[in-house]
């Protein structure tokens, strides 16, 4: 009996105490005393923290007093205000309001919560709170997306939206020659030759107009990080956890070096941060055992800390992504338990949006190359292949035909689809190729019609997009922070290398364009070598008018004539987004009737906002035997691929003012040496891409025909490039002058003409009056754009938390 009468007196004991202390877990209003409307941090570092309490509640316990409490992301509400020294304490009134100096970042990264106490008695307020940091932009369209190590390619085939893999572990250097930020008075030293090669990435993929990614990942076998633990579940990446203030501050510092560095302008911007992979399978992807509410509030106090860092370097302008992958449970997409838990937490206490990045790795209709080889015989169907066309040099060193610029018909399958050495079908594949007879031969044998991914498959895929969208419908309803908007992520893997990808990405490009995917990418990470380049004639048009003939191959596969045969919701526009313009470039003596050089580099000293891309070692002003050029330095990359200089900024309306614009240029070396040129201007509306072949050390002016280019339009960027085709090497590219040629104006005439349209542009007018005619769209100069940068940054710098961080040089 006194073992009964002392279990009952500690079982009595327990409920009393549970009864003192609010639940944590639920969110149902009745369980807080009122609410918080503002957790506000201003530009002078200044919390401003209001609300209110319920008036039963006040008057219930009129005698009691409001106590703030500081909570650090990796605290349960509990620990912090039981443990937690009081920071602030006011009278109990039914409107309050605390105002309280966040002096360092972990402050600044910590929740807040206000909580009533009377005569031993705590009741929570209201649940705990970051400051807000509003960072809530949207995905920016940009469907053609991409994932790859061959950036080259990608840029070249004008990808709309470019995934940038960041690892976290490599971008700190203890080297005092790297960039450097001081956050709180601690150095952080950022590794110089990793962010170079950053650099180049994101630049080229803004100056061809694409929105850049970043995507946050920590390997296993990476280095290890003050954000991230190690032990032995084997998985392909770290989770990021936030165990000390020291965790919170490099985190933060590592998020705000990248977006203050890609924040606009010449080194190009940032739309989004994708922070890790496949979280909602920690034993595969993120070194953690089980999805908890610990993983799951570690997970949402990660995406906090960048948001909160993205916020203060750029504004609100940087979207925050979440990857969930495409593992099915019950019938249901596996991710649903732990967004929901995601997105609830961070409803609860942020004013943070996220987007979810659905992370397919299977095929959809099962298609793997084996699929289209003829049973038992090793032969390829005919039917499936075409040669591919191959690059010609004529004697006068002209390509004739590239696969870049050719259209293939439409009975037959592009370059891209041609079939290597029979490969063996992954073991994943829930769909196998059923192989009919001929009843007239036995020898003849024909493909039999793809069949969609059955309901009960294990995954989901880009032919069952509805089960990924009905989960998300779900999710956003019941959590604010979780949009609807959503980027959708192909990883074929090495069975995936020839038709199959061919085929799988035009039923994947068709499908998530009909079902409203703001950008369907596809991540090269799994397939065999630079996996781009099978499918970079597909990958470059499919976006265009040719889009449908394009992909004629593929509907063959599928027996249709049209997608809407087998996808609900495809129109005939599906899939078109841009223009391609290819005009003839003309080397030699301009003929017009004036001419401005926007860049005289022989008779200016600098890059003037030019920058160094692929495989550019250096690019720099210099003075030599042919006077002052800058001299870009070239490195003999892969076959094919090519090196360039770019300039992001232009915004020119070219069609407005000129008729050609010519670059004056040289690539040093003997006359048997050939060099071939690329020049690419992007427009909001359209790509321009014009080749040509030059000699070593013969000066050309190459002259581009632009009046195919829109007049309501502006050319945003352009890119020179050029490859070896032929001899071995390093080599140069020396650029002279890039002028704008005009039938219509005097040399004179023009330059007045781009003198007004460039005051309208520092007087911030839309409209001005130029010779007789509207100027409806302005032209930026060199020093134009550069003082918009400056302006832009200005602007920008205000909007930061100037208590928090500090730039080195």
């Amino acid at each position: 009996m006194k073992k009964i009468r002392k279990v009952i007196s500690l079982l009595l004991a327990a409920v009393i105490m549970i009864a003192l202390i609010p639940c944590f877990s639920s969110h149902a209003a009745s369980e807080y005393a009122g609410s918080v409307y503002q957790c506000k941090l201003d530009e002078n570092g200044t919390l401003t923290i209001s609300g209110t309490v319920e008036h039963k509640v006040a008057t219930q316990y009129r005698d009691g007093e409001l106590v703030l409490y500081r909570m650090r992301p990796w605290e349960t509400t509990t620990s912090a205000v039981k443990e937690g020294a009081p920071i602030a304490r006011a009278a109990l009134s039914m409107r309050f309001e605390f105002k309280l100096s966040c002096d360092n970042v972990a402050d600044r990264l910590s929740m807040y919560v206000v909580a009533l106490q009377n005569r031993g008695e705590t009741l929570l307020v209201a649940p705990p709170k970051y400051a807000d940091c509003e960072s809530s932009a949207p995905l920016v369209d940009g469907f053609k997306g991409v994932n790859t190590k061959d950036h080259v390619t990608a840029v070249n085939s004008d990808a709309s939206t470019a995934v940038v893999d960041v690892e976290l572990d490599k971008l700190k250097s203890e080297s005092r020659n790297g960039y450097f930020y001081t956050v709180d008075g601690e150095m952080f030293y950022f590794d110089r030759a990793y962010i170079d090669s950053l650099d180049k990435a994101v630049r080229s993929y803004c100056a061809a107009g694409a929105n850049v990614y970043l995507r946050l990942l920590l390997p296993s076998d990476g280095a290890p990080t003050e954000f991230s633990v190690d032990n032995s579940v084997p998985a392909m990446y770290k989770s990021i956890y936030l165990r000390s203030d020291s965790a919170l501050i490099s985190l933060y510092a590592h998020v705000y070096f990248l977006c203050d560095r890609y924040g606009g302008g010449a080194d190009g911007k940032v739309s989004g941060l994708i922070i890790g992979r496949g979280l909602n399978e920690p034993l595969k992807y993120n070194y953690s055992t089980d999805v908890g509410d610990g993983y799951c509030r570690m997970i949402s106090s990660a995406f906090t800390v960048a948001g909160a860092a993205a916020y203060d370097a750029a504004g609100g302008s940087v979207a925050l992504i979440l990857p969930v992958t495409d593992k099915m449970s019950a019938g249901e997409p596996d991710f649903q338990s732990f967004v929901t838990k995601v997105g609830e937490y961070l409803s609860e206490r942020t004013t943070l949006r996220i987007a979810l990045m659905a992370e397919s790795t299977h095929n959809p209709y099962g298609l793997y190359d084996d699929y289209f080889y003829v049973e038992d015989t090793g032969d390829i169907d005919a039917d499936f292949t075409t040669p591919a066309p191959e690059e010609t040099l004529t004697p006068d060193g002209e390509v004739t035909a590239t696969p870049e610029t050719s259209v293939p018909d439409e009975t037959v399958s592009s370059p891209e689809t041609t079939l290597a050495p029979e490969t063996t079908a992954s073991p994943e594949a829930t769909t196998s190729p059923e192989i009919t007879t001929s009843p007239d031969s036995t020898e003849e044998q024909t493909q039999a019609r793809p069949t969609p991914t059955p309901d009960g498959a294990p995954y989901f895929c880009a032919d069952g997009t509805s089960i990924f969208l009905d989960a998300l419908d779900r999710i956003s309803a019941k959590c604010d922070a979780v949009c609807k908007e959503y980027f959708w992520c192909w990883y074929p893997d090495e069975n995936t290398v020839d038709t199959a990808l061919s085929v799988g990405y035009s039923y994947g490009y068709m499908s998530l364009a009909a079902a409203g995917a703001s950008a369907f990418i596809v991540s090269f990470e799994d397939v065999g070598g630079y996996g781009i380049s099978r499918i970079s004639h597909l990958f470059k048009y499919i976006d265009t008018k040719s889009s449908i003939k394009e992909t004629s191959h593929s509907l063959s596969v599928f027996g249709v004539g049209s997608w809407s045969d087998i996808i609900f919701g495809v129109k005939s526009t599906t899939g078109i987004y841009r223009e391609v313009i290819e005009p003839p470039i003309t080397s030699g003596e301009v003929k017009c009737k004036g001419s401005v050089n926007i860049w005289d580099f022989t008779a200016q000293s600098g890059t003037d906002g030019w920058y160094g891309g692929f495989n550019c070692s250096s690019l720099k002003s210099v003075t030599g035997g042919s006077g002052k050029y800058l001299k870009a330095s070239l490195l003999s990359a892969n076959a094919g691929e090519y090196a360039d200089i770019g300039y992001i900024g232009a915004s020119s309306n070219l069609a407005l003012y000129c008729d050609s614009i010519s670059f004056d240029l040289t690539c040093p070396g003997e006359q048997n040496e050939i060099f071939e040129i690329m020049i690419k201007l992007y427009t909001d509306k359209e790509s321009v891409e014009a080749k040509t072949t030059v000699r070593g050390g013969e000066r050309a002016v190459l002259t581009i025909d632009t009046s195919e280019i829109s007049t309501d339009t502006t050319v945003d960027s352009m890119r020179l490039c050029a490859k070896r085709v032929t001899g071995e090497g390093d080599y140069e590219l020396q650029l002279y002058r890039v002028s704008l040629n005009s039938m219509k104006y005097s040399s004179s005439e023009l330059s007045a003409v781009l003198d007004a349209a460039r005051d309208d542009l520092l007087n911030d007018s839309k409209d001005g009056a130029a010779l007789g005619r509207t100027v409806t769209a302005v032209v930026v100069l060199a020093a134009a754009s550069l003082l918009t940068v400056v302006l832009t940054m200005s602007a920008d710098k205000k909007r930061k938390n100037n208590t928090s961080t500090k730039k080195g040089n």
